[in-house]
Formats: structure tokens, sequence, C-alpha cells
């Protein structure tokens, strides 16, 4: 089915008799799929893969097609019941990207060093200090963590968090104004 609008073959969803829809996270490819149920106003959960997994175990299913994986979530959704959930806003999905790009790059630095302490060949050596010159550019980290800070201020819900956990002592952070 083809057309211009792609969301426009989920709009007949809302009218469904729908007590859960249930979706495994497979890495972003539900999203697409997440936000049309969302959209339709269809109660929402999307699962941790691993649970799924679990779940398949503990009932002796480990054959893995299409057709048992959705037999085996719809048992899991039965079985389960978990909560519905709001899928996150563009705003969220944005931060996110953020947050985890900054990880990345903190791990990597990390990694990094801990190989650069087992070598010893000059060559080697060399190689992995050229990657660390290019992780060390403390510009890359700041603009990162700009941009975090700078999402989480937009973001009243978030904002609200961040006031509180900075109004402890010896987080490390000064207060941030309401």
């Amino acid at each position: 089915m083809c057309c211009a609008d792609p969301t426009r073959r989920w709009r007949g969803l809302g009218a469904l008799p729908v007590e859960l829809v249930v979706l495994e996270a497979t890495g972003g490819f539900e999203t697409v799929v997440a936000a049309a149920l969302a959209a339709a106003r269809l109660p929402l959960a999307v699962v941790n893969p691993r649970q799924i997994r679990d779940f398949a175990r503990a009932t002796g299913r480990l054959a893995k097609t299409d057709a048992l994986d959705a037999g085996v979530i719809a048992r899991f959704a039965e079985a389960i019941r978990p909560e519905p959930r709001p899928v996150p806003t563009d705003e969220a999905l944005a931060l996110g990207e953020m947050v985890a790009r900054r990880r990345q790059i903190v791990e990597t630095r990390v990694a990094e060093r801990n190989r650069r302490r087992h070598l010893t060949q000059p060559r080697l050596l060399k190689g992995v200090d050229r990657v660390l010159a290019v992780l060390q550019v403390q510009a890359q980290l700041s603009e990162l963590e700009g941009d975090i800070d700078g999402a989480v201020r937009q973001t009243p819900a978030l904002r609200e968090r961040e006031i509180s956990s900075r109004a402890f002592p010896g987080s490390g952070r000064p207060p941030l104004e309401p």
C-alpha cells in the first residue's frame, strides 16, 4: 500500500478495540510504528527484548521466526501485562541521543587509555595517541554538555528534576534557577 502520507495507512487504528499493544524494542526500528500507534491513541508498551527472550525461554519457546516471535510477544503481553507508557517526544529522543553520544565518547576515551597502558610498540602507541588526541578535544564534550543542559532547561519535566537534584549539597553542580 503506497501513499504520499506514510501515516495514512495507520489512521483507522484508533477505531480498533485494543487493550494494549506490546512491541519489542528493536534498536530504534520500532519508533515509526510506536509513533503511529501513539498518534492513534492506543495503549502502548515498548518492551526490552531481553524480557521477551527470558519469557520465551521460560515457556520453552526457543525457535526464532517472525510468526513464533509474534506469538511469544502476544503471550508475554497477556501474562505480564506491561504498563503502557507514552511515546517519548522528539525533544526527549534528541536528548537521549546526545546523552548516548557523550557516553560513547567518554567510554571510548577510557578504553583507548586502557589499551595504551598495555602497548609497548612505538608505532601502536602513536596510533592510540592520535585517537586520543581526537577524543581529547574538550570543546567537543563541552559543546555536547551545553546542548544537553539546554535541552534539559527547555523541557519542563526534566527541568523540574534537574532543579531538585541540584538542590542537594554535594551534587557537584551549582543550583539551577527555576
